[in-house]
């Protein structure tokens, strides 16, 4: 079940305060963009960018430790592979710029948000430290292929080609919807609608992937490709929509339904639901057995109830699942 178009699900009060950082980075933002500053419009990977607290996505996330507790342990330790026990800890990439999800908190170093206490809830369970670090979207499966970072954290969708270079467990199943300006007196619904237009999209996600089939679709049909501008960060992403550079938005629904609740409204959907109900899902490296580690913390935080707390609290629990599932593609394959 998603969220409704006209209906944002009430947030926990001491989850609301915590997000105030996240609103207001994006509140600076929109003032910069009246005053004719907007970030640039890019086709190559990036590292780090503006996250909604103001601080580059690069810097000072790295240090959020989430310290082991082996009372908390539960019986997915006993999954970990040998080779995480022995490194003593989880590197987790996360893409902190997409409240409620994850973002960084007002220190300009701590990452908040349902799928931050999520991965950290995991962790208690597999009985093993957390190092969480911001990283740009795009950089997840690569760093995961390095070795750089052990699990990303950043929803994801287990499409095809990720498939070959990791595995992925699911933890919700979230669905994407269009958004613009509150003044803009354009409206959209569904992709067909979008030839033509310039439309925001984060950097590597399969939203961009969908919105170039899209454009190929509609030069297919005789009809203007769609300008499909991508960006580092969902701070990026959104100030052009706010800035006018961008026509309409493509995003998460629980995040843009997220941003109006937090932005008093500046922004508004348009249009039904697209690609609902796809898995989101945590990645870890392609054949590592962290998948089935993973899986079972999820399962016990499910059983505990300690998952669903963690949903309600951010107030996104319309996107919970009722199991885990490894390699679930969806419709997103």
């Amino acid at each position: 079940m998603l969220f409704k178009t006209q209906d944002t699900p009430p947030v926990h009060p001491a989850r609301l305060r915590a997000a105030v950082v996240g609103a207001a980075g994006i509140a600076v933002a929109l003032t910069l963009s009246a005053c004719g500053s907007s970030a640039d419009a890019t086709s190559s990977p990036s590292a780090s960018g503006a996250a909604p607290g103001g601080s580059t996505a690069g810097a000072s996330a790295k240090g959020n430790i989430s310290p082991a507790d082996p009372s908390k342990a539960g019986k997915a330790a006993e999954l970990l592979p040998q080779k995480y026990k022995d490194k003593g800890k989880l590197v987790i990439g996360l893409d902190a710029s997409t409240p409620p999800g994850e973002y960084i908190d007002k220190d300009g170093k701590t990452i908040l948000g349902y799928q931050a206490d999520l991965i950290k809830g995991i962790g208690q369970k597999l009985g093993i430290t957390l190092e969480l670090e911001n990283a740009g979207f795009d950089t997840i499966i690569p760093g995961l292929a390095s070795g750089r970072i052990d699990v990303g954290q950043a929803g994801m969708y287990a499409k095809k080609e990720r498939l070959e270079k990791a595995d992925f467990v699911s933890y919700a199943k979230i669905g994407s919807t269009l958004f613009t300006s509150n003044k803009s007196s354009k409206s959209y619904d569904g992709l067909d609608s979008l030839c033509g237009a310039g439309v925001a999209v984060q950097l590597g996600t399969t939203l961009q992937t969908m919105l170039e089939d899209q454009s190929k679709k509609c030069t297919a049909d005789g009809k203007p490709a769609v300008k499909v501008l991508t960006f580092g960060n969902g701070s990026e992403e959104t100030l052009a929509v706010s800035s006018g550079r961008a026509d309409v938005g493509f995003d998460s629904q629980e995040t843009i339904n997220y941003l109006i609740k937090q932005t008093n409204g500046q922004f508004k959907l348009t249009g039904s639901t697209i690609a609902a109900d796809i898995p989101s899902s945590i990645a870890v490296p392609k054949g590592s057995g962290l998948d089935k580690a993973i899986q079972k913390a999820l399962e016990e935080m499910v059983a505990d109830g300690s998952y669903a707390k963690i949903f309600d609290d951010w107030g996104v629990s319309p996107i919970m699942i009722k199991q885990p599932a490894i390699n679930d593609t969806g419709s997103a394959g």
